[in-house]
């Protein structure tokens, strides 16, 4: 479900960037990256993440794991988000 309003400025959001990478992390350390997308607010710039991908890239063991994150940080699609 795609965000509508900014609660603050009562503009609606607008998506920024699909496939926007979070690194889930635990105590820490990495565990998961998982792919959604970013609305922004065009007044505030308030940022909303959501429509995320139904089971995640990558796990900490998978071998491709350090490169979907590097790539994303290069592209400017990252957040790490800590639990």
């Amino acid at each position: 479900m795609r965000p509508t309003l900014c609660g603050h400025c009562r503009v609606e959001f607008r998506c920024v960037r699909n496939e926007h990478i979070v690194e889930v992390t635990c105590d820490g350390e990495p565990y998961q990256v998982w792919a959604c997308d970013q609305y922004e607010c065009p007044s505030c710039h308030a940022s909303i993440l959501t429509g995320w991908s139904r089971q995640p890239l990558a796990d900490r063991g998978d071998p491709h794991y350090q490169a979907v994150v590097e790539n994303a940080k290069n592209r400017g699609a990252y957040t790490e988000h800590a639990q």
